[in-house]
């Protein structure tokens, strides 16, 4: 992949068991990404050297607080924490839903830990963060580093990893769903987010994710080999509020060949 410059180049995380199950029939509305209503124009990315590959995620790093307006300069330490995301492959499931692949490089080279959050699927209404998360499906990614991907479920659902600090990991094969008639329609904006802090009705995410929720600071893992660890719903399988602390924004157009 042709590298960006690091204030364009698509910045954060994502996870979730592997194949990523489709939202059960019950659901109005699948969990996922940010609105679109809130990403910069077509514009923005375009300050690129070149157009994007395909299968990239470039935007423009949205310092925390600054609303939808592209910082003039973004703080170095935001520069640092990244995710790189190169689109694989895509996979028919029940029309119109498909699901895409992607390799997924996440780094953090702050002092602390810090969660990494993308969506689980692309689809016209995803709330990501906006509603509400009534449960998690834990899994734990085999290959040479150990990561835990919490798919958190609901009307706001998302996907996200907690990294140790000067962490840098390599994920392969990461499951979105698209729930766009073509993929084409697919590359749209979003929204992905890096937090300090992330709690789910007042409780630590941490303890949603079992007795270790941090996953390893270097290697590479792969959602093709992930295993069921643990799961857990909310009370009553009510939905409660996702609480975050210290974030930085990024929106990104998401770019993939196709039709």
């Amino acid at each position: 992949m042709r590298r960006l410059p690091a204030a364009l180049l698509g910045v954060v995380a994502l996870s979730g068991c592997s194949g990523g199950a489709a939202p059960a029939a019950s659901t109005p509305e699948p969990a996922g990404s940010g609105a679109a209503a809130n990403a910069p124009s077509s514009s923005a990315p375009a300050a690129a050297s070149a157009s994007p590959q395909s299968g990239e995620l470039i935007g423009v790093l949205i310092a925390a607080g600054s609303g939808s307006s592209p910082a003039a300069a973004a703080p170095v330490d935001s520069e640092k924490q990244s995710v790189e995301l190169v689109y694989v492959e895509s996979k028919p499931q029940k029309p119109p839903l498909k699901r895409l692949f992607f390799n997924v490089t996440l780094r953090n080279q702050r002092t602390e830990p810090r969660w990494f959050l993308l969506p689980s699927v692309v689809h016209p209404k995803d709330k990501m963060l906006k509603g509400g998360i009534d449960g998690v499906e834990v899994c734990t990614l085999q290959g040479g580093a150990r990561v835990i991907a919490g798919r958190f479920l609901g009307t706001g659902g998302f996907q996200a990893v907690l990294l140790p600090p000067s962490a840098e990991v390599k994920l392969t094969k990461m499951p979105v769903d698209c729930w766009y008639p073509t993929l084409k329609e697919c590359a749209v904006p979003i929204e992905v987010v890096i937090a300090r802090q992330l709690t789910l009705g007042g409780e630590p995410a941490e303890s949603w994710l079992g007795d270790k929720p941090m996953s390893d600071a270097r290697g590479e893992a792969s959602f093709e080999s992930a295993k069921r660890a643990s799961g857990k719903h909310a009370p009553g399988n009510k939905e409660v509020p996702a609480a975050l602390t210290e974030t930085n924004k990024v929106h990104l157009s998401l770019v993939i060949s196709g039709g």
